[in-house]
């Protein structure tokens, strides 16, 4: 049923853009095809053009007289330099009491040296001079490739390096190249 109301539909449809193709051609004006004027041509040979004179040659340039050499002089100074202002006494640096060259003393110690932090605890301010440890070794030797949590990531990963390598460094030295920057092949 839906099939012949279908093809009803259709063929309703065909009659009628027929119908309307016929009506636009039965009522188009026909084309009047209309000569073009004929036209003379007629070539004309342009009279020869006369040459040139030749240049003539300009007087000869007068010496001009040498400008007298100048010779820059250095401003002479006004007055000497001012002397430096006198530091007030509270402000003053005192060379005095039993640590007075050790950066690492604390100024409130009161002539007791701070206590410096040891190379064994593993806090913020553990000094630099310190020699690493196994734990911070083993993490330095570790590879995140192979980590389970970042399985798959690889790519990524080595594309995400390379991009942030590029925009770090100045004008296009680092270009990673059209595969990785685009199709993220690297």
């Amino acid at each position: 049923m839906r099939r012949r109301r279908d093809a009803i539909v259709l063929a309703a449809s065909l009659l009628a853009h027929i119908a309307l193709l016929v009506a636009w051609i039965s009522t188009r004006p026909s084309l009047n095809l209309v000569e073009p004027p004929t036209m003379e041509v007629q070539l004309v040979r342009p009279p020869p053009r006369s040459r040139p004179e030749p240049p003539t040659p300009s007087p000869p340039k007068t010496k001009r007289e040498p400008r007298p050499l100048v010779v820059h002089q250095p401003a002479p100074t006004e007055s000497p330099a001012p002397a430096p202002l006198p530091i007030a006494p509270e402000w003053q640096v005192r060379p005095e009491g039993p640590s007075a060259g050790d950066l690492a003393a604390a100024p409130f110690a009161a002539g007791r040296r701070a206590q410096r932090p040891s190379c064994k605890t593993r806090s913020w301010d553990r000094p630099v001079d310190c020699p690493p440890d196994a734990a911070e070794l083993a993490a330095s030797r570790s590879d995140a490739a192979s980590d389970a949590k970042t399985a798959g990531f690889e790519a990524a990963g080595r594309y995400k390096r390379a991009v942030k390598t590029y925009h770090e460094l100045p004008g296009d030295a680092g270009y990673p190249g059209i595969a990785c920057a685009i199709f993220r092949k690297c």
